[in-house]
């Protein structure tokens, strides 16, 4: 036996215990709903992308310049140990350890460069009193 109360349809079982056969259908997506649909998707969509994007430029901007520097992969002793064993002539070897002295000069005058540059920084900012 069915019986209809609301928008459910229920049926008496054997037993004498009661159970929901349907409910209403659930109504179809009208065209205002695939709309708002649709559009939370591009927006789902875009803020991943523009995500993505802050987190690569934020990436290259915190990374620390890395310029590569043009070294001769040998230190001084190396370049000794390889003079002595008759590797390098006495021409190459003068031309190579100028190189390595001047490379070491240049970077510790930027080093000291930068160091007072930093120290100036802090003096402006912090006069005496």
């Amino acid at each position: 036996m069915l019986h209809r109360i609301g928008s459910a349809t229920l049926a008496t079982l054997p037993d004498g215990a009661w159970s929901v056969l349907a409910q209403s259908p659930t109504p179809a997506p009208n065209a205002a709903t695939s709309r708002i649909l649709f559009w939370l998707i591009v927006l789902a969509a875009a803020t991943l992308f523009l995500g993505v994007t802050c987190f690569v430029l934020w990436k290259r901007l915190t990374q620390e310049d890395r310029e590569p520097t043009i070294s001769t992969g040998f230190t001084l002793p190396d370049l000794r140990d390889l003079h002595r064993s008759g590797q390098l002539t006495d021409d190459e070897f003068e031309n190579a350890k100028a190189m390595l002295l001047a490379r070491s000069r240049a970077e510790m005058a930027a080093d000291e460069a930068a160091q007072d540059a930093s120290e100036a920084d802090f003096s402006a900012d912090h006069p005496p009193r």
